[in-house]
């Protein structure tokens, strides 16, 4: 495996796992769903309807963990768009064999 093969699926991965950790479900350590990173839904789990909206408190610590997730997630698309991009953009560099002919 070259070092663009390498290359590139360490940036597959990273773009992978970016993209799946904005989409899993947040919640916060007491366990209350908070969304996902792509969008906030801010509701009482014990409420039937979803009409009752956090507390405060409870909206803050979702927010928090929200933009934690985000935080990373879109940290990691950006490096591995960024990894990907370099890898398919950058020219080879000539083998040694077509350098020593000429």
């Amino acid at each position: 495996m070259t070092i663009r093969q390498f290359s590139g699926v360490v940036a597959g991965l990273l773009l992978f796992i970016g993209l799946a950790g904005l989409t899993v479900p947040v919640s916060t350590a007491s366990g209350t769903p908070c969304g996902s990173g792509w969008s906030a839904t801010y509701t009482d789990p014990t409420s039937f309807t979803g009409s009752f909206t956090l507390s405060d408190e409870g909206a803050e610590r979702c927010e928090s963990a929200i933009s934690t997730r985000r935080l990373w997630s879109w940290s990691l698309v950006g490096i591995g768009l960024v990894a990907l991009a370099g890898t398919v953009l950058v020219q080879r560099s000539p083998s040694t064999r077509e350098t020593s002919a000429g």
